[in-house]
């Protein structure tokens, strides 16, 4: 039995010795051809200064660049806007290109793929000379390139680097145009046929709003109403934190963009923000120095969304002949962004500060809760009280009774009030500001929920247990 299997595993190792042995005859041919390891074997170095072109091959497709004055552009249209920086990634792979091995002698090119190169780089110098690169087989062992320098016999190993530097398409050196950093948006348009959208900012509500945790508002004609604070941040982030997966023409026609559905887009969005930058005044300091200071500089930035294409839709800057795509989660975002969407889920969010007195009526229990202040508040001496029905109530048990008002939350919403039934809270707020003196929140049963009025809109529904605290918080102050 030992004997057995120490046989099998004898047997084991021989089968993996042998299918090293392969992958390795693969890697440098025996009799044909002779290896030589160095990790910091140079196979050329060339002047990235003294480069005048670039051209390489995949196939049948060949992509050049010339070099004039020192700007770099594609021979196929000086106007294509070439990034720059990629072209010194290029001069880089080739200007000092490192071979891990040499396999020395080869007289069977088609052995490493080198008979038909997968990628044949010629550089350009000043003077007419050109150096040229093949790029074989990827060893599948070492992962590795092999590549022949044109003019000699041997074939070296060397890593991706090379063949990464030189893409087979174009449009994957273009400059894309940037997308503005933008975070203090004053207003957004999105202008589409169906739902569009006129949103603007507000550090205060005022006239348009009982509270100022909303800062963002629809705007129909005069009347602007509150947005939820959520939801806007989430639409805002989508718009400001797009990035371009690919540019897919860099001067579209009229006859383009009407392919990309650009012509007559699906949504255009508008936003005018503003950034702090650095201004002179003008003015000098004592020491004669300039005086400079912190002003809000306006900007615009204009996106137009077309035609859907895969998991894409084109798009495109305001003003701009360049076309990309941009992922279509985004674009839908933003597609079906609508009013009644935007709207806010909260209950209510009462400022108590604002408030004077409350009249409240649940299940044929009233009270009346009067607010008694005292102090300014200025050194945190500011204290609240309250009566219940004219009697000193316990502040922990009004505190409590408010805070289930504004805990409720919403678990659904309705078009359909038709099956609502008689309210059963009805909380009036007799406040002390200019606007929303006077407000009325109503809960009312529906079904399985109820149906919350409040704010002049019935379209939230609540949850039974939260009225249920609701109503236990009220008969806990008015307990003697």
């Amino acid at each position: 039995m030992k004997r057995g299997k120490r046989l099998l595993l004898l047997l084991s190792a021989l089968a993996v010795i042998v299918a090293v042995y392969f992958a390795v005859s693969h890697f440098a041919p025996g009799n044909k051809s002779k290896a030589e390891d160095n990790a910091s074997l140079t196979v050329a170095s060339i002047s990235k200064d003294s480069v005048a072109g670039l051209s390489w091959t995949y196939g049948a497709k060949t992509l050049s660049l010339k070099n004039t004055n020192a700007k770099w552009s594609y021979t196929g249209d000086s106007a294509f806007p070439l990034d720059q920086i990629k072209v010194l990634s290029m001069l880089g792979a080739v200007s000092n290109l490192k071979a891990t091995r040499t396999i020395q002698n080869v007289s069977d090119l088609s052995e490493y793929g080198l008979s038909k190169p997968a990628c044949v780089i010629t550089v350009i110098s000043s003077d007419g000379k050109e150096t040229k690169f093949s790029i074989g087989d990827l060893n599948d062992v070492s992962k590795e390139y092999y590549l022949k320098l044109d003019g000699k016999s041997n074939v070296y190993t060397v890593d991706d680097s090379l063949i990464k530097a030189f893409p087979q398409n174009i449009y994957d050196m273009i400059k894309m145009e940037v997308i503005p950093y933008i975070s203090n948006i004053k207003t957004m348009q999105v202008e589409k046929s169906l739902s569009p959208l006129n949103l603007i900012y507000m550090d205060k509500g005022g006239e348009y709003s009982y509270t100022d945790s909303y800062h963002w508002y629809y705007q129909n004609g005069s009347t602007l109403s509150p947005l939820s604070e959520k939801k806007m941040s989430e639409l805002s982030s989508t718009v400001t934190g797009l990035s371009w997966k690919g540019c897919v023409s860099y001067k579209a026609t009229d006859a383009d963009l009407a392919l990309y559905g650009l012509k007559n887009s699906q949504a255009k969005v508008m936003i005018n923000y503003t950034e702090k930058q650095q201004a002179n005044t003008g003015k000098t300091d004592k020491d004669g120095n300039p005086v400079v200071e912190e002003k809000d500089i306006g900007h615009t930035f204009g996106l137009l969304i077309g035609n859907p294409v895969g998991d894409y839709y084109y798009a495109k800057l305001a003003g701009s002949d360049m076309v990309y795509e941009i992922d279509a989660s985004a674009a839908n975002a933003i597609l079906s962004a609508n009013y009644t969407a935007l709207l806010p889920d909260d209950v209510c969010l009462m400022d108590w500060n604002t408030v004077d007195s409350l009249e409240v009526t649940a299940d044929g229990k009233k009270a009346e809760i009067s607010f008694l202040r005292k102090g300014d508040g200025k050194s945190g001496n500011k204290t609240t009280s309250y009566k219940v029905n004219g009697a000193d109530a316990d502040s922990k048990a009004v505190e409590a009774f408010l805070k289930s008002i504004t805990d409720l939350e919403k678990v659904d919403e309705t078009n359909d009030k038709s099956g609502a039934k008689t309210p059963e809270v009805s909380v009036t707020f007799h406040r002390n500001t200019e606007y929303f003196k006077t407000m009325t929140l109503t809960l009312s049963p529906l079904g399985d929920y109820y149906l919350v009025t409040f704010n002049g809109e019935s379209r939230l529904l609540t949850g039974k247990d939260g009225v249920s605290s609701l109503k236990d918080a009220l008969s806990a102050i008015l307990k003697k």
